[in-house]
């Protein structure tokens, strides 16, 4: 456990509340405030060096290495249609645009038949047939599997290194709990990948920075004509446009601000107007009774601004 200011001292004890709430046996806090950095670890073995499974947390690797491919030339523009790439008559008008911004309408059975909820464009549903079908893309347009790619181009570069896609079992690998106290580490490739707080800090950080092809990905790109109700999104970014009724994102967190989440209640939530990136992570999946995990993530966010003004 490590606290360097006594301004967070509120969202650490937030933290650990949520924490007993959920039943996690483990914990990350990690705050960066113009070159201040507050970090507080709990639980068992746990520390800085510790990584967590950030489940969707990984989509924004995805649209970071769309995006890339798009620099590149080997993948054109948003609206470029998915079926000039893929063959499948149900994609029909679908472009890439409705795939990172969760607006496509497809979803994948139990059978891995893709089914067509809502028109293009006309509705919004977070599922994961849309990251699907952008894994596919990825890897078939670069020859390269988004890992490849984001290792090579974004994370050796910039000296990342607790930040992989894990096939094997480590000390530092923080394995997610169930509501029936069972563990488990996810080592299926596509879909484990495991960060450290403060290198998840350093992902948002980059995105912070706006510089380049970080800026493409961190902007509104959803569909204009959505129900103003429904999330806005970057490539795959949560990102604070005007207020709707189902964003994910506090209420009082400032415009052009974004964030992405994990189903084991990792968030990385990037705020450029105050010059902050905050990172949680829990380890359990699944919600216990009286939880309200949208009512969670937003007052976390609310609390990050309230505290860093």
């Amino acid at each position: 456990m490590k606290l360097q200011t006594e301004r967070y001292t509120p969202l650490v004890t937030y933290v650990e509340r949520v924490q007993r709430q959920l039943g996690a046996t483990a914990s990350a806090l990690y705050v960066w405030r113009q070159g201040e950095v507050t970090e507080w670890y709990n639980g068992a073995g746990i520390g800085p060096a510790s990584r967590f499974h950030v489940h969707s947390v990984r989509k924004s690797y995805i649209g970071l290495a769309l995006a890339l491919a798009q620099l590149d030339g080997k993948i054109g523009p948003l609206d470029t249609r998915v079926s000039d790439y893929l063959s499948d008559d149900i994609l029909d008008s679908t472009t890439l645009r409705h795939l990172v911004t969760n607006t496509h309408g497809l979803r994948t059975d139990n059978h891995g038949q893709i089914h067509r909820d809502h028109p293009p464009g006309k509705g919004w549903l977070y599922v994961n047939t849309g990251i699907d079908l952008l894994l596919q893309l990825v890897k078939q347009q670069t020859g390269q599997t988004v890992s490849e790619l984001i290792q090579e181009r974004i994370l050796k570069p910039h000296g990342f290194c607790e930040t992989g896609w894990e096939t094997e079992a480590s000390p530092d690998l923080v394995p997610d709990v169930t509501n029936e106290g069972t563990s488990r580490l996810q080592l299926t490739p596509d879909r484990n990948l495991y960060v450290s707080a403060r290198e998840l800090a350093k992902w948002g950080l980059l995105h912070k920075s706006q510089e380049g092809v970080f800026s493409v990905t961190t902007t509104v790109q959803t569909p204009p004509l959505l129900d103003e109700d429904f999330p806005r999104h970057g490539y795959c970014w949560y990102v604070q446009d005007d207020p709707c009724a189902r964003s994910e994102i506090g209420e009082f967190v400032p415009r052009g601000s974004f964030q992405i989440l994990g189903l084991n209640g990792a968030v990385v939530l990037v705020i450029p107007e105050l010059d902050v990136v905050a990172v949680r992570m829990y380890n359990k999946i699944g919600n216990p009774p009286g939880y309200h995990y949208l009512r969670d993530i937003r007052d976390f966010g609310n609390l990050i601004v309230n505290l860093s003004r």
